[in-house]
């Protein structure tokens, strides 16, 4: 089951700009959702549904729901030989 309280969403202008980029998207092991659904807090019942079943035809981009691997496919675009550009050092623990 995706936990859609830890995620971060890459609507569709965000997918396009993460491929321009040529930022593997896949590493990330995106979640496509079906639909949204806005519930109430306090109930829990369905105030509005939204349906993306055809989000990518309509936007051109997939709608993705990215979770930790999101940092792991952003970490290899900036510190990888591949791609554009020159690749980055990334420096933990600094003092």
């Amino acid at each position: 089951m995706f936990d859609a309280e830890h995620h971060v969403s890459l609507l569709f202008q965000g997918s396009q700009w993460f491929r321009e980029w040529g930022i593997d998207i896949l590493m990330m092991k995106p979640v496509v959702p079906q639909k949204l659904v806005m519930r109430d807090w306090e109930t829990g019942g369905v105030l509005k549904q939204c349906g993306l079943d055809n989000h990518e035809e309509a936007r051109g981009n997939v709608y993705n729901m990215l979770r930790k691997d999101m940092h792991k496919g952003l970490i290899h675009a900036a510190t990888s030989e591949e791609g554009k550009g020159i690749p980055c050092k990334l420096v933990t623990d600094h003092t």
